[in-house]
């Protein structure tokens, strides 16, 4: 069963998580506007479309990164576990509707598979969804910031190799350290808790 996290944990959770998805991502960031100031940079017309769109990006995109978590690991996901299929079953079954839902190009499409199995994989072992919705949340956010200033789009399959493989390695380093530091903060906790239990016999012979 997955477990949503109470509104006190999640927090510093979801900070954590959005911290280290910014750090994880930042290579494409520097490469693409590396790449713009390579082409000539933005023109006016472009610049000025994409800072219209700017405010809205900021709010759909997040909840509609969210949402997708909600439906497709929070939803999905947990119901698949609970009908008795094992966990990398379930995860494999639940991305498959994911990636379906993207009609991108071969390229777009291969990313959003690793992608969706890497989510659900930290869905299941932190048992809630603030580290998937990180990622999500600043991974759509940058690839919708750039496209609307006309700088990259997952639907043109001419995108270079580089940039899918990039991407992919990107996925699962955020994937392992948010992992290892679930690990680690799971490990920490038990200690306290058997440290506590020690304490609590002690007091009471």
């Amino acid at each position: 069963e997955i477990y949503t996290l109470s509104l006190h944990d999640a927090l510093p959770i979801s900070t954590s998580a959005l911290g280290l998805a910014l750090l994880v991502l930042s290579p494409s960031v520097i490469l693409s506007i590396r790449d713009i100031v390579a082409s000539g940079g933005i023109g006016t017309d472009q610049l000025t479309t994409g800072a219209a769109l700017l405010p809205l990006i900021l709010i759909v995109v997040p909840t509609q990164a969210a949402a997708e978590e909600y439906v497709f690991r929070g939803f999905a996901l947990r119901a698949l576990m609970g009908w008795g299929l094992a966990p990398l079953v379930a995860m494999i079954v639940a991305v498959v509707p994911f990636t379906l839902g993207h009609v991108y190009g071969w390229k777009g499409m291969l990313d959003v598979t690793v992608f969706g199995l890497c989510m659900a994989w930290l869905v299941v072992r932190t048992g809630g969804l603030e580290a998937a919705i990180g990622l999500h949340v600043v991974n759509n956010l940058i690839g919708a910031v750039f496209s609307a200033f006309g700088q990259g789009n997952l639907l043109d399959d001419n995108i270079p190799v580089w940039t899918l493989i990039l991407s992919l390695v990107q996925t699962l380093v955020y994937t392992a350290i948010a992992d290892r530091l679930w690990a680690a903060k799971k490990s920490r906790s038990k200690r306290l808790r058997s440290e506590e239990r020690r304490v609590g016999k002690e007091c009471r012979s």
